[in-house]
């Protein structure tokens, strides 16, 4: 593969990770489009400008490049008023799409991250007739089901019919684990076949096995106590508690 689109509406991979939706999604997109970048792929990723001073076009190094394409205002917007931006975005992801052929990118490939971009993607992969790959990070029945207060009672209907319409459309969905492979053949009836595992890597640059007593001392840390690291955003769905009451024990 030589030409990628990459779809992340919702959130930047620009973004810093902790700041409004910038998290994991943040980071997965920005080093999987830098990976793929330095193997020879030329990675071309969209998402929403949230600001009048956002570049129309940000090069981030060679081969990997961020197109900031407005739909609705220059500013940040709640994610539940999304879903009616998805349109005039994947209008306007079109529309430099076709810029873009005219300079000799040729996209052999869409790789949607979230269900909104989802949609978007479903909708650009028959107009580019191209295939389609899908990276949900999150389901809404999964999390319905682990967190139902945290569910809006009009959003699991309209966003999980949504995703269950992309999954049926993508050519490959990548799944993280073997667990959420069998969520979505289970709740969303995928096809296994189409379903490739790809586990999140490591960034061996910060993270490397070292000492651990020095670490602990860095921090402040007693040399012998138990300790356990979370990283993420503290929500039930994270599991949290479990670390906790497994720390507890």
């Amino acid at each position: 593969m030589r030409d990628l689109v990459i779809l992340s509406m919702h959130t930047s991979p620009r973004a810093q990770p902790g700041t409004g939706d910038g998290g994991g999604m943040n980071v997965y997109v920005r080093e999987l489009a830098a990976a793929l970048a330095r193997s020879g792929v030329r990675c071309e990723v969209f998402t929403r400008a949230d600001s009048p001073d956002c570049a129309a076009v940000v090069p981030i190094e060679p081969g990997f490049r961020v197109h900031h394409v407005p739909a609705g205002p220059l500013a940040p917007v709640a994610k539940e008023a999304l879903p009616a931006l998805v349109g005039e975005w994947a209008d306007g992801v079109g529309d430099r799409l076709r810029t873009l052929d005219e300079q000799g990118f040729h996209p052999e490939a869409i790789h949607a991250n979230y269900w909104l971009s989802g949609v978007a993607g479903h909708r650009l992969k028959h107009e580019l007739d191209v295939p389609l790959v899908s990276t949900f990070h999150t389901l809404d029945r999964v999390k319905a089901e682990a967190s139902p207060e945290e569910i809006r009672s009009a959003e699991p209907a309209r966003r999980a019919q949504a995703e269950a319409e992309i999954v049926g459309c993508s050519d490959v969905i990548l799944a993280s684990c073997s667990v959420e492979a069998a969520q979505l053949t289970e709740l969303y009836g995928a096809d296994p076949e189409r379903i490739e595992i790809v586990a999140p890597g490591v960034d061996h640059a910060y993270f490397g096995p070292g000492d651990r007593v020095q670490a602990r001392r860095a921090i402040g840390m007693p040399g012998d106590d138990p300790l356990v690291l979370f990283v993420g955003r503290i929500q039930p769905l994270k599991g949290l508690a479990v670390v906790v009451e497994a720390l507890a024990g």
